[in-house]
């Protein structure tokens, strides 16, 4: 947490409440402030430049997480309300950084020459580094499927492989459209990818 300033500005302290009451109302297992807290962890491990705007995205990407579509757009959404009715002080192009970067996180993919996007993939996709951390990731996100779809292992896992297919191939343009970070998307890869489909197959076998 040491990376971040905001964290006692009203916005912010706003936030977290909201985070805490809707992680108790869904039973979140995994997208909650422990989550938040990852990736601030991963851009101070990392020594991440500090951008008001990036940290403002770490905090509102995962602010609305339920069964229903389009989370990231109604995150940015959040952050825009929340924003204005406490007076948050960001240039405008600063606001809309912020909301590109929240955006960001839907599919992953890295825009061009933009560290803070590099930043923010990298540290919401830092659960799948290692064969360690997926392991402990994987049964959170397991849990919390359930809890929010209903669904069934096998649905789960179903589900969980067409999405790491997908970030698969996004990964790949992010080597090409990010070259200095090509190592962490190798890694991404080859070891919380495969660990994640491996336990996935797992599941449907």
């Amino acid at each position: 947490m040491n990376w971040s300033l905001i964290q006692k500005h009203p916005v912010a302290v706003q936030a977290r409440n909201y985070i805490h009451k809707q992680t108790k109302e869904l039973k979140l297992h995994y997208h909650n402030l422990d989550h938040v807290e990852s990736i601030y962890s991963y851009l101070q491990d990392t020594n991440q430049d500090y951008s008001e705007a990036l940290d403002w995205a770490v905090l509102f990407h995962d602010i609305i997480y339920d069964s229903a579509p389009a989370k990231e757009a109604r995150s940015a959404a959040m952050f825009y309300t929340m924003a204005i009715d406490n007076d948050l002080t960001l240039a405008t192009d600063q606001y809309k950084e912020v909301v590109k970067l929240i955006r960001d996180t839907e599919l992953h993919l890295v825009r061009q020459n933009n560290l803070n996007s590099s930043a923010i993939i990298r540290g919401d996709l830092s659960n799948l580094l290692s064969v360690e951390a997926s392991d402990i990731s994987h049964p959170l996100v397991v849990s919390e499927l359930q809890e929010l779809y209903g669904w069934t292992n096998t649905a789960i896992a179903e589900a969980s492989n067409k999405f790491m297919f997908g970030l698969l191939l996004r990964l790949g343009q992010n080597i090409l459209l990010d070259q200095q970070y090509k190592t962490t998307y190798e890694q991404l890869a080859v070891t919380g990818i495969y660990n994640t489909i491996r336990k996935n197959i797992g599941s449907l076998y």
